[in-house]
């Protein structure tokens, strides 16, 4: 399932939206995120079922509704359909030669007063070694082309082999490949020519992919710095470029009990853009199965300890150690006396790292996102037990000080002291109050126009009096927000029946008067509270009536002292 970010809102609040989803029977559907209720849906047919979902044009006129585009992906050739986000009408669709393997968005671009037009990188990947990837913008419109001209030397995006997850790579079939665009690019943008990408670094690792993460390029960030509690700066390593790359034996490989203290799993910070290795630590007795996140300046990594047989939760924190002197007066009045950075160049960096025993394993990772990242992310772990755990973020802090007795400095911080197994809070699971679902395999996280706040919608499967085996059932395929205000479950009745298995799905059986249903579940979470929003129900009638009470009071105490007043001076 490919997941969006949310797009911006209709209402002052910015909670009233739409969530598009596309399953893979070939529907596109609109959910109101109010109740749950099918706005709209568009069929597709099978073999053109679209694989993702794009925002495509914002409008910022209230005449007009957002577009969202529906990508197909083939062998023989790509689909891409540009929707109406509110009523599901076709308004165009292009065709592209070949297939899309790897889609990389260079940003938003203004065609016209009032209109915001998502720009893509349509990737089709080599299948000959040797040959350099084929690039089709989207849209391809001359506009478009100019605007890649404009920042084509500082686009990169990366590549993963599958074949790495299973064995080691080498420098002929690298684990993990950059690309760049030279001047060859910009000449064939301009005069309307296919682009072709250039390899740019490849690296390959002696022990199997784990995992991968990149930061997510459209992350805000709130400070560049970090000040201690003795009134010191730290300067935060906040390259968008930066990726976090796990290998290490894979989960289910055999090894001998006398060999199991050579076991042991690396952790890389690398720069995407050149290819850098920035920094990499060994992890003792680790191995697979892996989950990382990276956002800021933190990175956190999951893996299992085979020597406590338990899973562990590494945190790592970048900072850069140039030497360099603040001035608050350049700070206020001089921008240019920041000092640039640069992946080509990287700076010597400070990594402070600390490991944690977790009871809430997770499959993956994500992180909290708000409007301008004032309020402080939270990581959310997708768990084995198909629920959503939000960790705050000082429970993980590296700089946690071993010890019980904390000095005034470190307490101003908030630093809590150290201890080797992360608590557990029921209140902290963002899905406590819904039924749980099995195999929640997607969520959307998306800020709102609030600074406090960001929501979030996921979807899962729920089973009722069946028996499952191996496999899970893959509903939606790509989800988008475009136009909520509060929580809400709904299940949408798949399947019942009497002794059945799903096609496409072997090993998937359900035993006879077993129901299969699909669990969409829609939240709005605010980590700091809500400092800048009031709630659902507040009695805003309450409030104008204590209002207008203390305004005619006002009004009578003023006149009752002038006539007062008037009446002491005849006296």
């Amino acid at each position: 399932m490919k997941c969006l970010a949310f797009s911006h809102p209709r209402d002052s609040r910015g909670f009233r939206k739409l969530i598009v989803v596309a399953t893979e029977a070939g529907k596109v559907a609109a959910l109101h995120n109010g109740d749950g209720h099918i706005v709209w849906s568009r069929p597709f047919p099978r073999k053109l079922a679209p694989q993702q979902l794009l925002q495509w044009q914002l409008f910022h006129d209230l005449t007009h509704a957002p577009r969202v585009a529906a990508l197909h992906s083939g062998s023989s050739g790509s689909i891409l359909t540009v929707l109406d986000a509110h009523t599901g009408a076709a308004l165009e669709e292009v065709k592209l030669p070949g297939r899309v393997d790897k889609l990389v968005g260079i940003g938003t671009l203004s065609i016209s007063e009032g209109v915001e037009q998502s720009v893509y990188l349509a990737v089709e990947l080599p299948e000959t070694t040797g040959a350099t990837p084929r690039v089709t913008l989207l849209p391809d419109t001359p506009v478009a082309r100019d605007f890649f001209v404009a920042q084509q030397r500082s686009l990169f995006f990366w590549t993963e082999s599958a074949a790495a997850h299973t064995a080691p790579s080498t420098l002929e079939a690298p684990a993990l490949q950059g690309y760049g665009f030279d001047g060859t690019a910009a000449e064939a943008a301009l005069s309307g020519a296919p682009i072709h990408a250039v390899r740019t670094w490849s690296l390959a690792f002696p022990q199997p992919l784990l995992a991968v993460a990149a930061r997510d390029p459209k992350e805000p960030t709130h400070s560049s710095v970090k000040v201690l509690g003795d009134r010191s700066i730290k300067y935060r390593y906040l390259n968008l470029n930066t990726m976090v790359v796990v290998t290490g034996l894979a989960p289910g490989v055999w090894v001998d009990p006398d060999e199991q203290d050579s076991i042991q799993a690396t952790i890389h910070i690398v720069d995407s853009a050149s290819g850098h290795v920035l920094h990499h630590q060994l992890q003792p007795y680790a191995r697979g199965p892996a989950a990382a996140v990276i956002t800021d300046n933190m990175a956190a990594v999951q893996l299992w300890d085979a020597s406590a047989a338990r899973f562990a939760l590494t945190s790592l924190e970048l900072f850069d150690v140039t030497p360099r002197e603040f001035s608050v007066l350049d700070a206020l009045f001089n921008p240019n006396a920041t000092q640039p950075v640069t992946s080509f160049n990287p700076p010597p960096l400070e990594v402070i790292s600390a490991s944690f025993f977790t009871r809430t394993p997770a499959r993956s990772f994500g992180v909290t996102r708000t409007r301008a990242g004032i309020t402080s992310k939270q990581l959310l772990a997708r768990t084995i037990y198909d629920q959503v755990y939000a960790i705050d973020p000082r429970y993980i802090d590296p700089r946690r000080p071993k010890k019980t007795k904390l000095t005034a400095q470190e307490m101003e911080e908030r630093l809590l002291p150290y201890q080797d197994t992360l608590p557990v809070n029921s209140l902290s699971f963002v899905t406590y109050d819904k039924q749980q679902s099995l195999s929640t395999h997607c969520s959307i996280r998306g800020p709102s126009p609030r600074y406090s706040t960001w929501l979030r919608f996921s979807d899962g499967l729920h089973f009722h009096a069946c028996q499952v085996h191996a496999h899970r059932l893959r509903a939606p395929t790509s989800l988008s927000h475009v136009a909520a205000p509060f929580k809400w479950t709904t299940l949408h009745r798949c399947i019942s029946g009497h002794g059945f298995s799903l096609p496409g799905l072997p090993g998937c059986t359900y035993q006879r008067d077993s129901t299969l249903n699909l669990l969409m579940q829609y939240t709005r979470v605010s980590p700091a509270k809500g400092f800048d929003t009031l709630d659902d129900d507040f009695n805003y009638g309450l409030l104008l009536t204590a209002l207008l009470v203390l305004s005619t009071a006002s009004v009578v105490a003023h006149f009752y002292t002038k006539s007062t007043s008037l009446a002491a001076k005849w006296k």
